[in-house]
């Protein structure tokens, strides 16, 4: 599986132009995210759902815990599937709000337009002409 820490290599070794955009990279694996409970005193449920002194906020288990903005189980249009509020230019590629790419910022031009739509790489003449097209 190719991870998007290996694209740029990938791209500059084979010049894909297809192959060199961060839409097609797929995700890197994210781990469950924890954070600590919500103050419940010996083993009450806290006030942000989580278990007092022990235990933690698990992100995609539909229920809103510790510091997440959301949790609605999966990625959906308002919530990334890192419990994190969905937004172009945050970084994370959320296709259920209609994301194509999303490269963390709202620069035009570089693959990946401000409102999270990719555009096509533009191969030079002088690069096509070096056999790397």
């Amino acid at each position: 599986m190719m991870f998007r820490s290996t694209l740029p290599v990938l791209c500059s070794t084979l010049a894909l132009a297809s192959a060199c955009s961060i839409v097609n990279a797929p995700a890197d694996p994210t781990p469950p995210t924890t954070s600590a409970g919500g103050a419940g005193g010996s083993g009450g449920v806290g006030a942000a759902g989580g278990q007092g002194g022990s235990g933690g906020a698990v992100c995609g288990n539909g229920v809103v815990e510790g510091a997440e903005a959301c949790d609605d189980g999966m990625e959906t249009a308002t919530c990334n599937v890192d419990c994190t509020a969905a937004a172009c230019a945050d970084g994370v590629v959320n296709k259920a709000a209609g994301e194509q790419c999303d490269d963390g910022n709202t620069a035009t031009g570089d693959a990946c337009d401000s409102d999270c739509k990719a555009t096509p790489f533009v191969i030079d003449a002088n690069v096509a002409a070096a056999g790397f097209s």
